[in-house]
């Protein structure tokens, strides 16, 4: 029997993390797999999702700190959503190791709380699944006395369902001052530090006739926290944006700007390119694996700014686009949500043989 914790949807209302284990659950129910959604009430969740083999606790806020029951007196997988384990001595525990943001941009009480829970729990499970080679490495540094044997590197994936490049491209009324406009995306919170957003502001001073686009859906809904950027007259800022909204948004682009500094994974990467939209990012932390030869894939240097700048000149040119999209569009073939689905799957009926 498999039990799936799914916590993550009381813990965030959007993110990678919760498309993440939407995916997961999604993947057994289309298999006919039989296994258990641990549900909780309050959960506003977009993504939250149950099957027939639903169980349903109350949720209080200390719950993602403690151990989760369940009863049983066979062989069963635990696999939290997010750093939780099951003290059952009949519990197989399974945790995804998404990164290691706290441990590297935190600090005080929120970092240590957070980094003896996750820990914790590694030293707990039976397998530990990271979602890229970057992530498994600092894992490994941070985790000194955890077993390499015991780690599994599992990519995330996108929908190609939804994300895909349309021969006919339209923004829906909420995008109408994007009309006519040039725009290069941005998809993070601008005021964490490690998304790295100032250099995104420096860019686009250098342009007369282009707009920044941020997407957040998050609880940032305003421009009080960006006051000490210089050109805030080209920032357009949009939340809850929709999947199909959003894929027209990147139909319609000039490009995603990822500068992030720090990534476990990178779903934005991915999904801009199965869309056919050129990406701009840098190669650290989990970028130098995800796009590897990509063209616009660059060393973050003080010869950044003169570099992207010239690669956002060039992207002008219908050929050079092209070329760059159909790149794009083939690396991202590597991460489906199916694919991410069977070797989590092989790796649950490994654990149970």
């Amino acid at each position: 029997m498999i039990y799936l914790d799914n916590i993550i949807f009381n813990l965030q209302q959007k993110g990678g993390i919760s498309r993440y284990w939407h995916n997961i659950n999604k993947y057994l129910i289309d298999q006919n797999i039989e296994f258990s959604s641990i549900i909780y009430s309050k959960t506003k969740n977009d993504f939250n999702i149950q099957n027939n083999n639903t169980i349903k606790k109350k949720f209080s806020s200390i719950d993602r700190y403690l151990p989760c029951k369940i009863t049983s007196n066979k062989k069963f997988i635990f696999h939290s959503s997010y750093y939780r384990y099951c003290n059952n001595i009949n519990s197989v525990n399974v945790i995804t190791v998404y990164d290691f943001i706290y441990e590297k941009f935190r600090s005080g009480l929120p970092r240590l709380i957070h980094s003896l829970q996750k820990k914790n729990t590694a030293q707990k499970a039976k397998k530990i699944i990271c979602i890229s080679e970057n992530t498994k490495r600092d894992l490994l540094e941070f985790y000194r006395d955890i077993d390499e044997e015991k780690v599994a590197v599992i990519g995330l994936g996108v929908d190609e369902n939804v994300f895909k490049l349309k021969k006919y491209k339209k923004l829906t009324n909420k995008f109408f001052k994007l009309y006519n406009q040039k725009y290069i995306l941005f998809l993070a919170n601008p005021t964490h530090e490690y998304k790295n957003f100032k250099i995104v502001d420096t860019v686009i001073s250098y342009f007369d006739d282009i707009k920044i686009v941020i997407i957040d859906n998050s609880k940032f809904d305003d421009f009080k926290h960006l006051i000490n950027f210089k050109n805030l007259n080209k920032v357009y800022l949009f939340n809850n944006v929709s999947d199909e909204d959003l894929n027209n948004l990147y139909n319609s682009a000039m490009c995603l700007f990822y500068p992030s500094l720090y990534e476990g994974f990178g779903i934005p990467v991915i999904e801009s390119m199965m869309a056919g939209c050129p990406v701009i990012t840098f190669s650290n932390s989990s970028m130098q694996e995800l796009v590897k030869d990509y063209y616009l894939n660059i060393s973050y240097s003080k010869k950044s700014i003169s570099e992207i700048t010239d690669i956002i000149k060039k992207l002008n040119e219908v050929d050079f686009k092209k070329k760059i999209a159909l790149s794009g569009m083939k690396i991202s073939k590597n991460y489906t949500w199916d694919k991410c689905g069977q070797k989590t799957l092989k790796i649950y009926n490994n654990l149970l043989k």
